[in-house]
This record gives structure tokens, sequence and C-alpha cells, in this order.
């Protein structure tokens, strides 16, 4: 029986193997050794491209080309909505709310568990209020073009709005991606909307008041013909920012100053610990996150046009999916494994507590860690 033929036995039948097998259970969380063969318990077909996602015990609440729940233990949907203009195609999650942009011009905020609508918040024009960040229950967001908003996300109140270029200038910005950083400090990247002569900014403000804490430009967005959108990530010391040129920068969170610069970074840059990790070429390439002085670097395919999801960290060890095969890299350096999965990898591993999802060729599926040897379910090869 080939791969593609388990994956498509029915969920009842799948969910009934699993169960009969006995497999014992593994947890993700406890740092128990995680490693090939895997089996899976569940397969969601057609299941959902997803975007951004919460966690609960048995749940996973998510938004992306539809917003709706599974339960992690069968993979039973729990409940979905799709297709109207009432749907958000992305989201932000806090506790048991999602907060998502709706087509014909506002924001919603959902009950994550049920699907109820909470409140909408309307807007006269299009806007690209997609980009957002919820945090310490405040919803930030782009409500007018050139302006960062606050709104109390039990009630779209605003809280506080604050213009993105400095005062007095012409130039209009527009947000590329917010994040917050320990309830202290939120972190926004923008860029002009001139595409021929684009520039970013990186604005640090209070969330609690709006005040700009700093602004620093960044290199121009288009370098030799490339446009791609600069790649963030940040740590309680620093914001690391990478530029289309794969060049990498450390910002002080305390004053915006850049601490170290290196070349030659590769692309989605993931922290994991004290290390920054990052992909290029079939290379997986670690740096110190104090310094930047490059650790070591690994080669996992020598097809460096395999299509690469963003490293994913899982304790110590790095995952990170390639267009057929899942990697495994320890904290050194060292490949301890990379499994042949015969299919499409769409996106990132998502971890959950006795297992992993992984979405392939369309649908979703739910593994576990290990299974006894003769049964037709194992869903991988002999390496």
């Amino acid at each position: 029986m080939n791969i593609f033929a388990r994956i498509s036995l029915s969920l009842s039948v799948v969910t009934v193997l699993a169960v009969v097998v006995g497999v014992p259970q593994r947890s993700l969380a406890d740092g128990a050794e995680f490693k090939p063969p895997f089996i899976h318990q569940w397969v969601a077909p057609g299941g959902p491209q997803i975007a951004s996602y919460n966690i609960t015990k048995n749940e996973l609440r998510y938004a992306g080309d539809s917003i709706g729940a599974l339960n992690l233990k069968t993979g039973k949907l729990l409940w979905k909505r799709q297709g109207d203009s009432q749907t958000p195609d992305a989201g932000a999650f806090e506790g048991a709310k999602l907060y998502g942009e709706i087509q014909d011009y506002g924001i919603i905020a959902d009950n994550a568990a049920t699907g109820r609508r909470i409140w909408t918040l309307r807007v006269p024009l299009p806007i690209n209020n997609s980009v957002m960040c919820v945090d310490n229950r405040k919803l930030f967001v782009e409500l007018r073009t050139g302006y960062i908003t606050a709104l109390r996300a039990s009630d779209h109140k605003v809280i506080w709005k604050v213009p993105l270029a400095p005062k007095g200038s012409k130039t209009k910005l527009n947000i590329d991606k917010i994040m917050a950083v320990g309830h202290q400090k939120l972190l926004v990247v923008a860029s002009t909307l001139d595409f021929l002569h684009g520039a970013y900014t990186i604005l640090c403000l209070s969330p609690s008041s709006g005040s700009v804490l700093w602004r620093m430009p960044v290199i121009p967005s288009i370098v030799s013909g490339i446009d791609r959108p600069l790649a963030c990530v940040a740590d309680a010391k620093n914001m690391y920012v990478e530029d289309a040129n794969r060049d990498m920068k450390a910002f002080s969170l305390r004053d915006g100053t850049i601490e170290w610069r290196q070349s030659n970074t590769g692309f989605a840059p993931t922290i994991g610990g004290t290390q920054i990790v990052s992909l290029w070429n079939g290379r997986l390439i670690a740096f110190n996150s104090a310094t930047g002085r490059k650790l070591w670097s690994v080669t996992l395919s020598k097809d460096t046009s395999e299509p690469w999801a963003a490293p994913t960290m899982r304790g110590s060890e790095i995952w990170v999916v390639g267009e057929d095969y899942l990697y495994c890299v320890a904290s050194s350096g060292k490949l301890r494994w990379k499994w042949p999965v015969q299919a499409d990898l769409e996106a990132a591993p998502i971890f959950v507590r006795d297992g992993f999802l992984l979405s392939v060729d369309g649908s979703l599926i739910k593994f576990h860690h290990g299974t006894p040897q003769g049964h037709a379910h194992e869903y991988t090869r002999s390496l």
C-alpha cells in the first residue's frame, strides 16, 4: 500500500487504528526524544491552510483560508466558516478570542471556541488591517493608512492613534508587521508606498501610550531588482532584521542602535535560545544572537531550489520542512534525522502535547511518535 493510499483511509478508520494499536503517548513538551518512525493518528482531508492558530489542551483554533476549530484527539471539525465576506483570512489570537479582517472593510472579534461573533468594527475605506497584533488585551492595527491604532480588545474602543512618519514628514508609510515584546514594547515594520524607491522604517513604541521610543530607517526594500519584505524576529534584547541582500542587523530594543551586522545570513530567521538560525541554498546556518558570530552550518539538501518553510524550534531541536523531507537538527548543528514524507509539505509543523501536525498535499495530518513493527498504517519508509 503506498503512502497516499494510507492517507486516504477514512478519518474514522484511522482513528480506530490508532486506538487499537495502543501507541504510547509521548509529550513534545516534556523534552523526550522524538524521532521517526511516526504514525498518523488522524487525517483531515481538505484541511485548512493555517496562517495563525491558538492551541488549547484539546483544540486547535485557526485562521487561514477559513476559520474554525478542530478536536486535537480525533481531528473532528468543531466549527468552520469559509468563503463569505464576514470570514477573515488571517487573524490574531488572545485567550478564547480571534481577531481578524473581513472583506467588506472591517475588523471582527470572534469567540474562537464557538465561532460566535463578539463585535464588528466597520471602516469607511479599504485598509491594510490584516496586519495586526493582540497583546495584554489591546489590539494593534492599521485602521488608517499611515497610522497605527490601539483598540481595547473587549469592545474596540480607541485607546490611542499614532502616525508612523515623523511630524512634518510627507512620507506615507504602510504597516508590514507588528510585534509585541513582553508587554513592554511594540515593534512596527513599515514601508513607503512607492515601490520604485521603497524603504523600510522600524518603530519602537510604548504599548500603553503609543509614544514613539525610537525610529530607525532601514535600507531600501528593493535591491538589485529584488522586492522582498524584510524578515524580522525579536527577543527580550534585540530585534533582528534581514534585508533583501540577505544581510542581518541586530537593533537594540533599548534605543535602536545597531548591536551587530552579519552578511549572507540566509532567510526566514528563527530564534532559539542564544542562537538565530536561518536557511540558504539548502543549508541551515546558526549565529550567536548576542554577537552575530557564525556558529555552524549544516547542509540539509543539495537541491537549492527546494522550497522551505521557516525553521521551527522544539526545545533544543530545530525542525525544518523541505519539499518532501522533514529534518531535525540539534542546537550543536548535528543533523539528527531526516524523514522522507514522499509528499508536498506546505508549512512548518505545529507541535501539540502528544504529537505534531503537518499540512501535506492539502490535508492536515496529526502524527504520533513511534509504532510497533509490521503495522500497515506506519507513515514512513526506511532511510
